[in-house]
């Protein structure tokens, strides 16, 4: 499985999780980044349960995937989708 797939699957896990998100997904060659934009700004803020599962699908995909990076943003952040 390659990194976009991985990613995908797991955005498919977190939209059935969590019924009111909104994620977009954007890989950036330059940096050989993968970008995640979660929305509401409220998961970040109120919802440990969130916070826990973007902790583990980033250090899984950190194992997985030591040579790239992924990055999580929200609606607030500076790097934009």
């Amino acid at each position: 499985m390659n990194p976009s797939e991985f990613i995908n699957k797991k955005i498919k896990y977190l939209k059935s999780k969590f019924k009111d998100i909104t994620i977009k997904y954007q890989y950036k060659l330059t940096t050989d980044t993968h970008i995640i934009k979660i929305s509401p700004l409220s998961l970040y803020e109120n919802n440990i349960e969130y916070l826990f599962d973007e902790d583990d699908f980033e250090n899984e995909f950190n194992k997985l995937y030591p040579f790239e990076e992924i990055l999580f943003i929200s609606e607030d952040s500076l790097t934009k989708i």
